[in-house]
C-alpha cells in the first residue's frame, strides 16, 4: 500500500495499523478518524493539515490514541480536539469494517472522501446504546 504523501508523516498508516492490530476488548469501541488539525509545535506550529488518529470509548469515557511518527499519545478526546483546534463536524469517522473497505478499494492509507460526520457518528452511538439497553431489559 502506498504511503500517504499529503502530510509528510505516517499518521494515516499508523492510525489504521493501530486499529487493525488493537485487541478486541469487551465494552471498548474504536473508530478511525481523519480530520484537520492545527500544529502545536516545531515546523508545523500554527499550520492546518490533514491528520489521522483513533478514538476509543470505554463506557462513556472517550480518548484519542495518536501513533503518528512513532509517538504514543493517549489523551482525553475533548483535550485533543481543543489543543488541535479540531472541528468535529469536519472529521471523517470510519468503523473497522469501513476502514478495511477503503484500504482495499483505494490501495492507500488515506485520506479518503468524507466518511461519517461527527453528528451521524454520535447518533449511531446513541442508537447502539439504546439497542443494547433494550436488549438487556428483555
Amino acid at each position: 500500500m502506498s504511503r500517504n504523501t499529503h502530510t509528510g508523516g505516517d499518521c494515516y498508516a499508523a492510525a489504521a495499523t493501530y486499529l487493525m492490530e488493537a485487541p478486541d476488548e469487551p465494552n471498548m469501541e474504536r473508530w478511525l478518524v481523519h480530520g484537520i488539525v492545527t500544529g502545536t509545535g516545531g515546523p508545523h506550529k500554527g499550520q492546518r493539515f490533514g491528520h489521522a488518529w483513533v478514538e476509543e470509548c470505554e463506557g462513556d469515557v472517550w480518548f484519542v490514541v495518536d501513533k503518528a511518527n512513532g509517538k504514543d499519545h493517549c489523551v482525553p478526546r475533548s483535550m485533543y480536539y481543543a489543543i488541535g483546534q479540531i472541528d468535529g463536524e469536519a472529521t471523517a469517522i470510519y468503523s473497522s469494517e469501513d476502514m478495511i473497505h477503503k484500504l482495499v478499494s483505494t490501495q492507500h492509507w488515506g485520506p479518503w472522501e468524507k466518511g461519517v460526520s461527527a453528528t451521524e457518528y454520535e447518533a449511531r452511538i446513541r442508537a447502539e446504546e439504546e439497542t443494547t439497553t433494550e436488549q438487556g431489559e428483555e
